[in-house]
């Protein structure tokens, strides 16, 4: 698991790929040996203090064993507390890569089928880009980005995919489904959408239950349901200058977010709006139980 707090949120796809050359295959569990693990050291702290980041960690694990780990600063710029694995980052478009999760364990439930044409609306109208309409939308292609969305296609509230035209598109590109790669935001929102069909929960509610609560992380697609929001980490812009305090996440998530399951209309949340720790958590309190629970009404 990354986090960071600052200019190194840029770098933190490239790091996913570091990490998994640290983590090669040893025929059984193995930690960093003391030359690997220094040069590893060296390394990150280069990365991050050339980035000009705040904060950051990086974690690699194993089957639950952790092989290596290097926390970087606070969570703060002036009087943070120092990173370890309990902080908890916002950590943006890396929302996508961890809602995929939810969706391979629903595939593996046989409730997703990723190579089944998309559909939206309680009519099971099928979702195609206007140029090839007899060609099916899947969410394997969505998960890849090779859906035929557009980058700059809109997510803040669902498209209305029947009125999506040739002559009246925004969101769909020249290309056919499934043959060129462009990234688009909404590729994520659709996944999202997807694992609140077939659980019948809010995404948040699913995710909690299947992927964060079993391996103990302190993570929520909500500031304020958090298990713990206390380790929440405040964000800063690539000028350093504060973007946002966790208690305003905490503030305006609780003003504006409800927990609840809507498939055809819940896009914007699988985007980029994890809140989640670099490791595992104790398990949240009785109080925070209850309010987690009473959360993510079913469909």
């Amino acid at each position: 698991m990354l986090g960071a707090a600052g200019k190194a949120v840029k770098r933190l796809v490239s790091l996913a790929l570091i990490l998994a050359l640290l983590a090669v295959p040893c025929g059984g569990f193995c930690e960093l040996d003391e030359t690997a693990a220094a040069a590893a050291d060296a390394y990150f702290l280069r990365l991050f203090t050339r980035s000009d980041a705040i904060g950051g960690g990086v974690i690699v694990s194993r089957d639950g064993e952790t092989l290596y780990k290097y926390f970087f600063g606070a969570d703060a710029k002036y009087n943070g507390r120092p990173v370890d694995g309990d902080t908890v980052f916002k950590v943006a478009s890396l929302t996508k890569m961890i809602t995929a999760v939810g969706v391979m364990r629903l595939k593996e439930e046989g409730k997703i089928d990723l190579d089944a044409p998309l559909t939206y609306g309680s009519t099971g109208a099928p979702i195609r880009n206007p140029r090839f309409p007899d060609l099916p939308v899947t969410l394997r292609q969505a998960m890849s980005h090779t859906s035929s969305l557009l980058g700059s296609a809109q997510y803040a509230a669902a498209p209305a995919w029947e009125k999506i035209t040739v002559d009246q598109n925004r969101y769909f590109s020249k290309y056919e489904p499934g043959v060129h790669y462009e990234y688009a935001n909404l590729n994520g929102g659709i996944m999202g959408s997807a694992i609140e069909r077939a659980s019948g929960q809010s995404l948040n509610a699913y995710m909690r239950d299947a992927v964060f609560a079993p391996l103990g992380i302190n993570a929520s697609y909500a500031a304020h349901l958090l298990p713990d929001p206390e380790p929440l980490s405040r964000t800063y812009t690539q000028e350093g200058e504060v973007y946002m305090k966790a208690e305003k996440y905490l503030e305006e998530d609780q003003a504006f977010y409800e927990d609840t399951c809507d498939p055809d209309s819940h896009y914007r949340t699988s985007v980029g709006s994890l809140y989640i720790s670099l490791s595992g958590s104790p398990p949240p309190t009785a109080a925070s139980g209850t309010a987690i629970r009473a959360a993510g009404r079913a469909c």
